[in-house]
């Protein structure tokens, strides 16, 4: 550990607390209030496109503000995922259950624990502080016990503008590379459009050589029948390998087993955006798989329809925005069910022309793949290059250590003096009024005494 450096646990240094719960059953609708959720909560930002309300009684308000500064963690799902609340101004906004609430009061600079979380997330850090088999969730109390790296403050302050010096110029270098992902996507989907300009279209209930079916919701369980994971949907083509072992037997998943041809698309999704995209799987899995209830199968009558040319024609402009339309919202994910894909006008034309557009297609993608794959190459450079930065500041290679700046450790002596000093207080008010109230029975004065003691140790 570099000189001048201490470690405390991160509830020595800030309060925490969960959110409120969300309580439909109890709503009201008197006391409505915006609140953040889990989904708000990205890495070093919040998301304000989807800001929901809950009640929250006005003996409540107080204890789920958020004020500027404050930093609110994620509970589940990615924890540990962070970011900080820089909202002002006199409008009221709360945060539900699945989030922490951290507000440094030690010897701390918010800006340094949100670079330390993400850290310890990148490094596998907050695993054995982590819950739970499937969902992983990260508790109040096991927060609270998270040790933490601390340089002297002023050191902290060098740290966080030094990173965010590196960090903004690697952003910028993913937000062009992003960029140039998605005009190259708008371009394929303009010249694609231009390409089915006028071509007749048909729901898609008619193109169907069996009924669409849903998956199965199936929890993981070591050494069950494997199930797909809704990434296996991702870039078009049905990863196989994105699959968990499921709790259910071989006979259970035989409905859902996939096959060469199947096309999928999600049921759901936190964008508007996503939610529907598709996968075809191509060719045979070469392993039995099933798919869970996350996705909805299609299998095309290839008399009519070539799965290809559907899989191809899914993100042309009357699919996406029929789907997009017609999605509906449900605590902030976006859903579509099967009737409103049996309504999906989707372009048709004669097998030989479709075959002939597959074919124009395969064409102008191929060198779109390759800029592709190359920007994802790009992507895990810039990946590699944050988690070096942040292994670099917290080791305290980033920059230079000041001999003459007071010590992180002194700062925590004199804070930790603190909270004695307070504990001791309250133990002897607490003795002072019960003299007062006339209790004069020792045993029963050391019994209360001794339980005090015992909660105010924990």
């Amino acid at each position: 550990m570099p000189p001048g450096w201490a470690v405390a646990r991160l509830g020595e240094v800030a309060d925490t607390t969960l959110g409120k719960m969300l309580d439909k059953a109890k709503s009201t609708g008197n006391h409505p209030a915006k609140y953040l959720r889990n989904v708000n909560v990205q890495w070093g930002r919040i998301d304000l496109e989807d800001v929901l309300t809950m009640d929250i009684h006005p003996d409540e308000r107080e204890l789920f503000a958020l004020k500027s500064g404050d930093l609110l963690v994620c509970e589940g799902g990615e924890v540990g995922r962070s970011a900080i609340w820089r909202g002002g101004g006199t409008e009221y906004i709360a945060f539900q259950k699945a989030l922490h609430r951290v507000r440094p009061t030690g010897p701390v600079l918010v800006e340094y624990l949100r670079y330390y979380l993400e850290f310890l997330s990148r490094t596998g850090g907050l695993k054995k502080f982590s819950t739970g088999s499937t969902i992983k969730h990260l508790p109040q109390q096991r927060l609270r016990e998270i040790p933490i790296l601390l340089p002297p403050l002023a050191e902290q302050r060098r740290i966080v503008e030094s990173l965010e010096g590196y960090l903004s110029r690697l952003g910028a270098a993913s937000r062009m590379l992003v960029g140039a992902n998605s005009r190259a996507s708008r371009l394929t989907r303009q010249l694609v459009g231009e390409k089915l300009r006028g071509a007749p279209v048909q729901p898609l209930k008619e193109l169907l050589r069996a009924p669409l079916i849903n998956g199965r919701s199936v929890p993981s369980e070591e050494g069950g029948f494997p199930v797909l994971r809704l990434t296996a949907l991702k870039g078009g083509v049905l990863n196989v390998a994105e699959a968990k072992e499921g709790r259910w037997t071989r006979q259970e998943a035989e409905p859902f087993l996939v096959a060469k041809g199947d096309f999928f698309v999600s049921r759901g999704n936190g964008s508007k955006q996503l939610v529907g995209r598709g996968a075809l799987l191509k060719h045979a899995p070469g392993v039995e798989v099933a798919f869970p209830d996350t996705m909805i199968r299609i299998r095309a009558n290839d008399e009519i329809i070539l799965s290809d040319f559907l899989c191809a024609v899914w993100d042309s402009n009357s699919v996406r925005r029929h789907i997009e339309e017609s999605a509906r919202t449900t605590a902030g994910i976006y859903k579509i069910n099967q009737k409103i894909l049996e309504a999906t006008p989707v372009p048709v034309l004669t097998l030989e022309e479709q075959q002939e557009f597959i074919e124009w297609l395969e064409v102008l993608e191929a060198p779109l793949r390759q800029a592709e794959h190359l920007a994802q190459r790009a992507h895990s450079r810039v990946a590699h290059l944050r988690s070096a930065l942040l292994g670099r500041a917290f080791s305290g290679a980033l920059v230079a250590q000041d001999p003459k700046e007071e010590s992180a450790e002194k700062h925590l002596e004199r804070l930790r003096l603190g909270a004695s000093g307070a504990i001791g207080n309250r133990a002897r008010r607490s003795r002072t009024a019960r003299k007062k109230a006339g209790g004069q029975n020792g045993t029963q004065n050391y019994s209360q005494h001794h339980a005090a003691q015992q909660e105010i140790d924990l």
